[in-house]
């Protein structure tokens, strides 16, 4: 099997998008309370992780189509 550079790329930022999503739904409390510093620069609301989610999952459709991803 082939090193895939960008499927690489992918699948962490899939990684970081699901986490995203996991605390902007269900743990925001916990994100605000522990990384009060870090609030100013990186929000995290429903919207942002929303849209981060499908422009990673566009991404996603894109490389499989392009036999890149292999799943």
């Amino acid at each position: 099997m082939n090193f895939n550079f960008e499927a690489t790329l992918w699948y962490i930022l899939m990684i970081d998008c699901m986490g995203a999503n996991l605390a902007a739904w269900f743990w925001k409390d916990w994100y605000e309370k522990n990384l009060g510093y870090f609030l100013s620069y990186f929000p995290l609301t429903k919207a942002w992780c929303l849209a981060y989610l499908v422009m990673t999952s566009w991404l996603g459709s894109v490389l499989f189509r392009l036999d890149i991803l292999p799943w």
